[in-house]
């Protein structure tokens, strides 16, 4: 009798263990979120009901969160509309009094004692490996989406941790704190969907755990230049992607045929847009 019982326990055990790696794998993975997306659009402006009334023909809202309310969110669900917020990781705005306030010194990437700035020289950029900013960027976020009851976050400007990776110890190390920082936020939402902006080497070694999605911005054919290094990077990419379900999402802004139906090719989801005010105006007469 005793022995029963201590089968049945381990038997419980087992099982117990079992689905707390599926649901862990799951999690990480975040497969089901966005498999079944086919459309989706930008918007980085204010909105009225206009432009909410163009937005629910789209499956996928990226969004500037700060423009929305909860009622704006809750109106796009009543229409099976998901809405993800844009945030920076890495590009801290100088317009964005609301982080910075958090920030402490060490928050700030430095190279040589000097902080880094952007391309544009306006930004200073994050250092992702710091607990703190990792800390900051999730409040943040917090108060930006997840208060107005948004299905997940864009992450932009990823692609700061891939330009370091030629300084092995620098770019180890902001890899090593984007993933830590993936997974506090993945911890604290574990439904949340993730998009991630380019970030191609970043997304290949750490990300493709723990994202539901990956925009492939300014996506252009590389075959229509041969450009050997740009096609092993999309077959990485697509390795990668359909190995670990992760959807994929490509915009363009010239060689509308050729970039569409490459995208299309792979199972991607394709959006055409102009270069001008791409993420800037809603012509409501087309939705």
């Amino acid at each position: 009798m005793i022995k029963s019982k201590l089968i049945i326990r381990i038997i419980v055990i087992l099982v117990f263990a079992c689905l707390i790696i599926l649901i862990s794998s799951n999690r990480l993975k975040g497969q089901s979120a966005l498999k079944d997306t086919t459309s989706f659009r930008i918007y980085y402006r204010k909105i009225d009901l206009a432009t909410l009334k163009g937005m629910k023909n789209y499956e996928l809202n990226i969004v500037e969160g700060s423009f929305f309310d909860s009622d704006d969110v809750f109106f796009l669900h009543s229409y099976k509309s998901k809405v993800v917020g844009y945030y920076s990781v890495m590009e801290i705005g100088d317009w964005d009094t609301s982080l910075i306030d958090k920030l402490v010194d060490d928050d700030y990437l430095k190279i040589d004692g000097k902080k880094v700035k952007s391309l544009s020289g306006s930004n200073y950029i994050g250092d992702i490996s710091s607990s703190h900013f990792q800390d900051a960027l999730i409040k943040s976020i917090d108060e930006r989406i997840m208060s107005k009851k948004m299905d997940g976050v864009f992450l932009d400007t990823v692609d700061w941790i891939d330009y370091y990776k030629d300084n092995p110890i620098l770019y180890n190390k902001l890899l090593d704190g984007y993933e830590i920082f993936l997974n506090k936020l993945k911890d604290k939402y574990p439904a949340l969907i993730i998009i991630q902006n380019r970030g191609f080497n970043s997304f290949e070694k750490v990300s493709y755990k723990y994202i539901d999605g990956l925009l492939w911005e300014n996506f252009s054919s590389p075959y229509l230049n041969n450009d050997s290094e740009k096609i092993q990077t999309l077959e990485n990419v697509a390795q990668v992607a359909k190995k670990n379900k992760v959807a994929v999402f490509t915009i363009s802004f010239d060689s509308e045929n050729d970039s569409r139906a490459l995208s299309n090719s792979l199972n991607w989801i394709h959006l055409q847009s102009q270069m001008e005010n791409r993420y800037s105006k809603w012509d409501i007469n087309t939705n």
